[in-house]
């Protein structure tokens, strides 16, 4: 079953890719915007299958969560790239871009070791739960600020 939900990802992400050719965005940074405040929301919820007792049900809900994550990710990545094409100078864009992947890069094994700790000490659903509270109390502090969420 593991192996299924792991694979929705993908399908999602290839599905995603096919919805963008046809989708015209208009504003490729409010679709960034509406990313973040998606993925907080996606978070939030993966706490929620594991307090549903039936396995099926769980099982369903996690890949609904797995599709919706995997389309979020191909918006906000198209988006974000089509952004930083059309504002970064042709001559900074090298730069920029090797600094976004290292970073990227450094985050993935932080994340995995600050959510491995995070892990042995709670259950997933509260970790994922206040993990999802605090990301959206942030996020969206953050959008209202800037008045950009919608």
């Amino acid at each position: 079953m593991y192996s299924l939900l792991d694979s929705l990802t993908s399908i999602a992400m290839v599905f995603g890719g096919v919805i963008l050719t046809l989708r015209k965005n208009k504003s490729e940074l409010k679709t960034v915007y509406q990313a973040m405040f998606s993925f907080t929301v996606i978070i939030l919820l993966f706490g929620l299958p594991e307090l549903i007792p039936n396995k099926f049900t769980t099982v369903i809900l996690l890949g609904i969560l797995i599709i919706g994550f995997g389309l979020v990710v191909v918006f906000a990545n198209t988006a974000m790239t089509t952004y930083l094409q059309e504002k970064v100078p042709l001559s900074k864009q090298g730069g920029v871009y090797s600094i976004i992947n290292a970073i990227s890069q450094l985050f993935v094994p932080l994340g995995a070791l600050g959510y491995g700790v995070l892990f042995d000490h709670f259950e997933s659903y509260e970790v994922f739960i206040t993990s999802g509270i605090f990301a959206l109390i942030i996020i969206a502090s953050l959008l209202m600020k800037e008045r950009r969420l919608f």
